[in-house]
């Protein structure tokens, strides 16, 4: 394993199979295990098909194990697994090097705590593969991953990008939704005939050796941009992305706190060229944790950086070719009034008549809003009242349901 430290420590003496390198003023530990590594090339190999997984983690000594461990697992083998500590106090560093201490594959390095964006920047920064990917650190990939997008990406060399859908798992690992990716990103329930792009591929026919796990799988190949701009379809842990293309696109918005910086970095992917869609979940995404940035309670974040990275786009290519002026109204209603609902669950009532408002400006039609809007102006009595009704009737509701 390769680490390496933002802060001075004093490291203590080195097995006789490695080498620590140091230098100030910042230490930089390089351990390399020579024995095993190819010095020539840097440590990696030249199959052309090098990977580099990048992991932000934050506090999560567990079960960052086992998204490594899951990337180690994978059939195909010539990877580099690039962990990015944001700070953590949870004893992260010494249980990677425990477990990974011999491993040439993981490159360990800390940093203090500055966002996920941040830490996925340095890690880019230390990536070396022909490909890049990124896994969040309670997630965990499927054996097949990226072997099936390797052999997606051979058949589409044009493709700068692809991704896949995904299962949804609790914290214990047991499986809630086996496919997640249309129930995360609503924004496919309004595709036409529920296809992203024209052009459509049998998985079977291109990657047969996989047998049923691609049974029934689609590859989907196409133009994302513009329509990405005002929604996003692409969910990070799942992307396989070209190294060449980081040569052009600009790396994670370090100004988007909290949540957000995804959907524009894929913007910016998306602009490059056209992307693929394989329809098979190849991760474990974990739904329910409270650290998670797409909790309930950072919504109001997700639902304001949304309308910062459309309006960012939007700046720089005012009316694109193929998004028409509706579209784009209709997506700043939708996302001021997702806004206005976060920030009324958080009792911030002016701020939510504000952007319930301005909604109901672009699309006044929408009667929920309406009521939102209502209710929001109602005298805190009220309003508690109103709430405590709305709770007993939505239960019996649930119990009338079930009989």
């Amino acid at each position: 394993m390769q680490a390496v430290h933002e802060h001075s420590s004093t490291p203590a003496a080195p097995p006789a199979d490695k080498k620590i390198i140091l230098e100030t003023p910042n230490i930089l530990a390089n351990i390399n295990v020579l024995n095993n590594t190819d010095m020539s090339h840097g440590g990696r190999t030249m199959s052309g098909e090098f990977v580099s997984v990048v992991i932000p983690t934050y506090n999560r000594a567990r079960q960052v194990l086992g998204a490594i461990d899951s990337v180690l697992n994978q059939s195909h083998q010539d990877v580099e697994v690039i962990v990015i500590d944001d700070g953590s106090t949870d004893g992260t560093d010494a249980a990677i090097q425990r477990k990974y201490g011999n491993d040439k594959r993981v490159h360990y390095s800390y940093q203090e705590n500055a966002g996920v964006s941040a830490a996925r920047n340095r890690g880019l920064h230390q990536a070396r593969g022909d490909y890049i990917t990124f896994l969040d650190s309670d997630d965990e990939w499927k054996p097949f991953k990226l072997e099936l997008q390797l052999k997606c990406m051979r058949f589409l060399p044009e493709a700068v990008m692809c991704w896949t859908d995904m299962e949804a798992v609790d914290s214990l690992g047991n499986t809630q939704q086996s496919r997640y990716l249309r129930t995360m990103y609503p924004a496919y329930d309004q595709l036409p005939d529920g296809q992203l792009f024209d052009e459509n591929y049998e998985l079977e026919n291109i990657a047969p050796e996989f047998g049923d796990l691609v049974k029934g799988g689609s590859l989907s190949y196409g133009s994302l941009y513009p329509k990405i701009i005002v929604a996003n379809f692409v969910h990070t842990p799942t992307v396989l992305i070209r190294s060449d293309c980081f040569k052009t696109v600009p790396e994670f918005d370090e100004e988007l706190a909290v949540s957000g910086e995804d959907h524009d970095f894929h913007i910016r992917t998306c602009r490059e060229g056209p992307v693929a869609l394989i329809d098979v979940p190849s991760i474990k995404y974990q739904v329910g944790g409270e650290d998670q940035l797409t909790h309930a309670s950072k919504h109001s974040f997700m639902a304001t950086n949304y309308l910062r990275t459309m309006d960012k786009a939007l700046k720089q290519d005012p009316i694109p070719e193929g998004l028409s002026r509706e579209a784009i109204k209709n997506a700043h209603a939708n996302a001021y009034g997702w806004l206005g609902t976060s920030l009324l669950d958080q009792g911030k009532m002016a701020q939510a008549r504000s952007n319930l408002w301005k909604s109901l400006m672009l699309r006044p039609a929408h009667t929920k809003r309406w009521a939102f809007l209502f209710f929001a102006c109602l005298p805190v009595a009220l309003q508690k009242a109103v709430y405590k009704t709305y709770v007993f009737l939505k239960s019996r509701y649930k119990k009338i349901l079930n009989k």
